[in-house]
């Protein structure tokens, strides 16, 4: 385990070869999680995958799109658990999260996909829903997952309509952003396309479209969790 030093950014190089300097800050911060993150993916490439837990800010979210982009996957800790929900937040909202878990389950979720990465476009969108049959996610731990999902999204429809209600397209695009992550990671793509329709409307501010939208979500997540 390496652990970048206060006031030092950590890189890694060839061969494995760990670096530090006092380089500019990034993000306003020495050291940086993009820095050693870009790093990585430099040497390792698609064999990255990334854990981004509880922080301030909007650190790692550049790298863990280094990370999609290279064929590598990124774990986010779930809001319930996080002190702060910043740096988990920022990577969520930009749908690079292939898998968003609470603290006690972060373990587990990172020895699935060590044992074999989600396969990821060249842009970092996934290809297909991220089940069992993509062969990285054995049945016990997809049922698990999924169970989770299946706890949680109810709550999170129900954030999402009062959002909605009370117009705040921004919360309404976070809400969609997340449950949109979640609900791919579990193969539930109709969930799934609901929430990026949703994240549309909420960026041209189409408040009706996005109150009757929220009611098609909440079917549809009834029906994916009666069909589990």
């Amino acid at each position: 385990m390496l652990v970048a030093p206060g006031n030092r950014h950590l890189r890694i190089g060839p061969g494995g070869v760990v670096a530090l300097d006092d380089g500019p800050k990034v993000n306003s911060v020495r050291p940086s999680l993009d820095v050693a993150l870009e790093s990585v993916v430099g040497v390792y490439g698609a064999s990255v995958v990334a854990a981004i837990l509880t922080g301030i800010g909007s650190d790692g979210a550049r790298g863990a799109a280094a990370v999609r982009q290279a064929g590598g996957a990124v774990l986010t800790e779930d809001r319930s658990t996080c002190v702060v929900w910043g740096m988990p937040r920022a990577v969520e909202e930009l749908g690079l999260a292939n898998l968003v878990l609470p603290l006690g389950r972060i373990g587990e979720g990172l020895a699935e996909l060590l044992r074999g990465p989600c396969r990821v476009s060249s842009t970092g969108s996934r290809e297909g829903g991220m089940t069992e049959a993509d062969g990285w996610m054995d049945a016990e731990f997809l049922a698990e997952v999924r169970e989770l999902f299946n706890e949680g999204a109810p709550s999170t429809v129900e954030s999402l309509r009062q959002a909605a209600a009370t117009g705040d397209m921004q919360q309404v695009g976070r809400l969609a952003h997340t449950l949109a992550g979640e609900s791919g990671a579990v193969g539930y793509a109709s969930v799934e396309l609901c929430c990026r329709q949703l994240i549309e409307l909420a960026h041209v501010g189409a408040i009706a479209d996005v109150t009757a939208l929220v009611d098609q979500l909440d079917r549809l997540v009834e029906l994916a969790i009666r069909a589990s």
